[in-house]
């Protein structure tokens, strides 16, 4: 998003159709970020030849990429404020041998501002996810709290995303409108656009 956002980290729709139909700026963008990542180069002026695993990751990166742009311009404009965000907060719980003070935090993989549609600003928490959809429906609060059938519900995802919105939602540094805060899980491979 680098390349799409303005002075004020605003993302637009015509931004982002721009982007998609030039096909060749994301494909020299993963490769650079093959380039940096795996090749551990800077990739300038630089050819490569990947492997049959690497050409089929290519790819797929690529095709995740369209689908979150063709997502992320239904959603258009939004400002971005951070991206692989640290956030934490120090908590006290209440446990079985008395109160104990616990940092909770993480990264979160985007944390942007969208306008709500009463037109109020709502600060969205958003995890990308690459595995499997959860199997089986999360019926309750109760169930994040638990292991049972953590596998197949992934209940810690979402428990992971609703600590970061009420880390968030709390914070003077991120959350300066007391705007909504709201968590989000994106499937990418699922994500239909």
């Amino acid at each position: 998003y680098n390349r799409l956002m303005k002075g004020n980290n605003i993302v637009n729709q015509e931004d982002i159709i721009a982007l998609l139909k030039n096909e060749n700026v994301i494909e020299q963008a993963v490769d650079k970020a093959f380039a940096e990542e795996l090749f551990m180069t800077d990739g300038i002026d630089k050819t490569f030849d990947y492997n049959g695993v690497q050409l089929i990751n290519r790819a797929v990166i690529i095709s995740y990429i369209r689908q979150l742009l063709k997502i992320d311009a239904k959603h258009s404009p939004f400002r971005i404020l951070g991206l692989e965000q640290k956030v934490q907060k120090q908590m006290t719980v209440k446990t079985s041998s008395g109160h104990k003070d616990i940092m909770i935090g993480g990264y979160i993989d985007r944390l942007d501002m969208v306008k709500d549609e009463n037109g109020r600003n709502r600060i969205r928490i958003i995890d990308y996810k690459t595995g499997r959809l959860p199997s089986m429906k999360v019926n309750s609060i109760s169930e994040l709290f638990t292991n049972e059938n953590m596998k197949k519900k992934h209940t810690d995802y979402y428990l992971q995303t609703i600590f970061y919105s009420l880390i968030v939602n709390h914070s003077s540094e991120w959350n300066k409108e007391n705007a909504q805060v709201s968590p989000a899980l994106m499937f990418i491979q699922y994500a239909g656009a």
